[in-house]
C-alpha cells in the first residue's frame, strides 16, 4: 500500500463517528429548514429555526471549532431568536392573522383577488 492509503486509513480510524453525525445533522437541518418554510404558525417556524441553528452549532463542534459553536448558540440561537419571539409577542401574532387558513380560499385564488375569501 502506498503512503496515501495508509494516511487515509489512519484518518478514517480517528474520525469514525464524524461522517455519521454529519449526515444525521444534515438531515435534521434540511428537514428543519423545509419545515420552517412550510409550517403555518410563526412560533413553530421559530422553533424549527432554533433546531437548524443548534444543529449548525453541533456541526461546528464536530469540526473542532468550539468558538464558532458557542457563538452560534449564544448569539444567534439565544439572542436573535429570542428577539424574534419578543417581537412576535409585542405585535401579537395569532393564528387568526393567517391569510390562508383552513376552509379559506386557495393560494392561487387569494393572490388574484388580493384579499382572502371569507371563511
Amino acid at each position: 500500500m502506498s503512503a496515501a492509503h495508509v494516511l487515509a486509513a489512519e484518518v478514517a480510524d480517528k474520525q469514525s463517528g464524524e461522517p455519521f453525525f454529519f449526515w444525521l445533522l444534515a438531515v435534521v437541518s434540511v428537514a428543519g429548514a423545509l419545515g420552517m418554510i412550510f409550517v403555518r404558525k410563526a412560533v413553530h417556524s421559530a422553533l424549527l429555526l432554533a433546531t437548524v441553528m443548534l444543529s449548525l452549532a453541533a456541526l461546528y463542534a464536530i469540526q473542532n471549532a468550539p468558538f464558532l459553536a458557542f457563538v452560534q448558540v449564544i448569539v444567534y440561537t439565544g439572542a436573535v431568536l429570542m428577539l424574534f419571539l419578543f417581537v412576535m409577542m409585542v405585535v401579537g401574532v395569532s393564528s387568526t392573522d393567517s391569510l390562508v387558513g383552513p376552509g379559506c380560499c386557495s393560494p392561487s385564488t387569494c393572490s388574484r383577488s388580493r384579499r382572502p375569501a371569507p371563511c
